[in-house]
């Protein structure tokens, strides 16, 4: 592959459109509802006329493959792309990076760290990214006020420290739970040891009181 990336202009706004609506595409972003031309219009005008952001189409062979975008904040920039339907799986995803890189480091000089966000299912990106030396920093979790899912965790919680009698090798286990799928953790523990499970802040010293054999936590520090 020797392809290049070249900076979008007006002409380039139908084929970003175009893309930007592509159904993979509004899966992976983090707004999936369709976009409207005219917002699209709106949006691509002050994209081209913002210093701190660059859009760029990705060329090989005389064929447009993708696009990437870049929009800086002082030392960092938050990068987006995409690649055409006909042409993913094919290592292209890799080599925009590996080309955006270079063009970052020429148009935004002042600009030392690059940044992706990439939805959890999105494992194509995910790879691409790892596999170009991004690291994964941290994880976002958002709930639904008016969903299932917090009512179900009401239903589920455990309040108080209680010991469960279970057989076999008789360890006593403290399972500090502030995560939904402890539970499942929980109940085949509970077939062959005594468990404790507990769903609030314990204090060092309850813990020393309580004398756990085995300490499992989510997301707890202890």
């Amino acid at each position: 592959m020797d392809g290049y990336l070249r900076q979008a202009d007006e002409k380039d706004m139908d084929l970003i459109f175009q893309w930007a609506n592509e159904p993979a595409v509004r899966k992976n972003s983090f707004t999936t509802d369709m976009i409207a031309y005219e917002e699209h219009k709106e949006w691509y005008k002050n994209l081209l006329l913002n210093k701190n952001s660059k859009q760029y189409i990705y060329i090989d062979k005389n064929q447009v493959i993708g696009q990437v975008r870049v929009v800086t904040n002082g030392e960092q920039a938050e990068i987006s792309y995409s690649v055409c339907i006909e042409k993913r799986c094919m290592g292209y995803a890799k080599v925009m990076l590996e080309l955006l890189y270079k063009q970052v480091k020429q148009d935004f000089p002042q600009v030392k760290k690059l940044i992706a966000k990439v939805k959890p299912d999105n494992i194509a990106s995910k790879k691409a990214l790892m596999d170009m030396g991004y690291i994964e920093k941290y994880q976002v979790f958002e709930a639904e006020l008016y969903s299932n899912n917090l009512e179900k965790y009401q239903e589920n919680r455990v309040e108080h420290c209680v010991e469960y009698p279970g057989g076999g090798v008789e360890k006593k286990v403290l399972l500090l739970k502030n995560n939904i799928n402890s539970l499942e953790l929980y109940n085949w523990l509970s077939k062959s040891t005594s468990v404790y499970l507990y769903s609030e802040y314990l204090q060092l010293e309850q813990i020393k009181e309580m004398g756990p054999d085995w300490i499992i936590s989510y997301n707890c520090k202890y």
